[in-house]
């Protein structure tokens, strides 16, 4: 049995946000460093960006997410999005680092 090795240099899907879950699941490791890329990249001020790095342990991303959604939500921005049933895993202290 032979394995696949077909390099993926670019992800075509517009939401990496998609595709991520699946290649953690999947320990499609080539496929998840661009999704992670592509995250940081374009590290909007988003929480689900802040729960993907948690939830998959991606501390270069979390930072980035964390300072992306200090600079651009407001506290009423952080209460709309953590109501989103992907933000969840938002606990108060993320919070707090948000708004520091």
């Amino acid at each position: 049995m032979t394995k696949n090795k077909t390099k993926i240099s670019h992800i075509s899907d517009p939401k990496p946000t998609n595709l991520l879950p699946m290649a953690h699941e999947y320990e499609i490791e080539q496929l998840k460093n661009l999704c992670i890329l592509e995250l940081e990249k374009f590290a909007n001020a988003r929480l689900e960006h802040v729960t993907l790095a948690i939830r998959y342990s991606l501390d270069d991303l979390l930072t980035k997410a964390i300072k992306s959604c200090a600079m651009k939500l407001s506290l009423t921005d952080i209460d709309s999005q953590r109501l989103q049933a992907e933000n969840h895993e938002i606990d108060d202290s993320i919070v707090l680092q948000i708004l520091r």
